[in-house]
């Protein structure tokens, strides 16, 4: 069709083209080799039908111009299923940073002009040896949920996969706020980990997978925003509202904060509600559920869709691909491959993670009297750049953000190791020195480095996906 169009139209080809003429490319290839599968030799009669229903309904994909006009347009039901699985992610940033404002009430540590107001015996849980345990595993459940959640959304689905990572950080919030024991404690915030990497392994698929290809960049960058807002809201929440006064001095009560947790998590159950990816549906051979589920969630006419659901249904269950199929596609892709999962491997060692669990404690060691106050400042950096990423991640593109991201963040990198350096020393920085560092330094990260990674995982994994069914 391309080479039939006059040639001021050649290059308005529908992006909606490019995966359609990926996979004909690559069987019309492995066909010319002789055979080389892409696709089990099981499955080979099904391929050929789905072959023939990717060709039979190239009819549909022939659009004028790559404008959005007659297109279907994401539905309401599409945002508020977005809005729903983004709590996944703001129960992320709420735990994550739970031990920021809690951190003192955990540990006993005093306050006060001669450091002799101590926190109430019921919320001093920890010695400073063991809430290091405490913060620090959580990362490591989140390590092993990230696993578990990719192998339970291939076989239960994406929605109900989500809807599944609600249970524990119910059961787990709620044994937080009675627990005293500090073995249990930090077991359940294992758990809560746990859950935040299923959902955060699920999250970007099940966007990419439910909404148009011009809204997954911006919806990808408001899942880093509710990450942000749920940073944003402990330490809020942690550091003025769940707080104990005790001789003029206030302590957070991570007791009834955890509760707060709870409430959180049963929102993020009513996902259940919203519609399942259709794409997983299809490749699952529910056809007609998936198209329904397309429905849903488009306004307008579905039939493009509905003929690529339907091919895709035709082409196989995912987890059925075979060995050849899976290697195919992951060299296809190969090189966006190394580029998204790059991009997450300097996300967590970017320093983040451990910024967002002791930036209070980070405020106080230099200097500042109000060490909460100092950590809102930083938070609002946060969240303010996090809402700017939504508007700009698509007007100015990954890349650029991406670059700008990383040398401001090592920038700040260096001026926080100067000035803890020579802190304490004649030749001392000022504290409004490491202050405006910190706020830079994460400011930076929410432009970029946030949420691109997160983006780039949920494009890449669909087109795999793609490729191999």
């Amino acid at each position: 069709r391309a080479q039939d169009a006059p040639p001021d139209k050649r290059d308005d080809e529908p992006k909606s083209h490019c995966r359609l003429d990926a996979l004909m490319t690559a069987t019309a290839a492995a066909d010319s080799a002789g055979g080389v599968a892409s696709v089990p030799a099981k499955q080979d009669s099904r391929s050929q039908q789905g072959k023939q229903a990717l060709l039979g309904s190239s009819a549909s994909f022939q659009v004028d111009s790559p404008a959005e006009a007659g297109k279907p347009q994401a539905s309401v039901l599409s945002f508020v299923a977005v809005l729903l699985c983004c709590v996944s992610h703001f129960l992320y940033g709420f735990s994550l940073c739970f031990t920021s404002p809690a951190q003192g009430s955990m540990e006993g540590t005093p306050k006060g002009a001669d450091s002799l107001v101590f926190p109430p015996t019921h919320l001093a849980v920890f010695t400073p040896t063991q809430f290091t345990y405490f913060a620090s595993l959580f990362t490591f459940g989140a390590f092993i949920g990230a696993f578990a959640g990719s192998t339970m959304s291939n076989r239960l689905g994406r929605k109900r996969t989500l809807t599944l990572s609600a249970l524990p950080h119910i059961a787990s919030w709620l044994a937080t706020s009675y627990a005293s024991d500090p073995m249990l404690l930090t077991v359940l915030r294992m758990v809560i980990g746990f859950a935040v990497g299923i959902g955060a392994s699920i999250l970007p698929i099940y966007i990419s997978e439910v909404t148009t290809p011009s809204l997954r960049g911006p919806l990808g960058a408001v899942s880093q925003l509710f990450l942000t807002s749920g940073l944003f809201a402990i330490n809020l929440i942690g550091s003025y509202a769940t707080v104990v006064e005790v001789d003029g001095q206030t302590f957070c009560d991570w007791r009834r904060l955890s509760l707060v947790g709870l409430g959180v998590a049963t929102l993020l159950a009513c996902i259940g509600f919203m519609p399942e990816s259709p794409k997983w549906l299809a490749r699952k051979g529910e056809v007609q559920a998936a198209k329904r589920a397309i429905r849903r969630l488009r306004r307008g006419d579905t039939t493009v869709e509905e003929a690529e659901l339907e091919a895709s249904s035709l082409l196989g269950d995912e987890t059925g691909a075979s060995t050849g199929s899976v290697r195919y596609a992951l060299a296809d892709c190969k090189r966006s491959l190394v580029v998204a999962t790059g991009m997450l491997f300097f996300l967590q060692f970017s320093g983040i993670t451990a910024v967002m669990m002791f930036t209070t404690d980070i405020c106080a060691k230099a200097g500042f009297t109000n060490a909460e106050l100092s950590t809102m400042f930083v938070m609002i950096a946060r969240l303010v750049f996090g809402s700017l990423s939504v508007v700009f991640i698509e007007s100015v593109g990954r890349r650029p953000l991406l670059q700008c991201s990383s040398a401001t963040m090592g920038s700040c990198h260096l001026i926080l190791a100067y000035y803890y350096s020579m802190h304490g020393t004649a030749g001392a920085a000022p504290s409004w020195l490491a202050l405006i560092a910190l706020m830079v330094y994460v400011a930076a990260f929410s432009s970029g480095l946030g949420p691109v990674p997160w983006i780039l995982v949920g494009e890449v994994v669909r087109a795999i996906g793609f490729k191999t069914f």
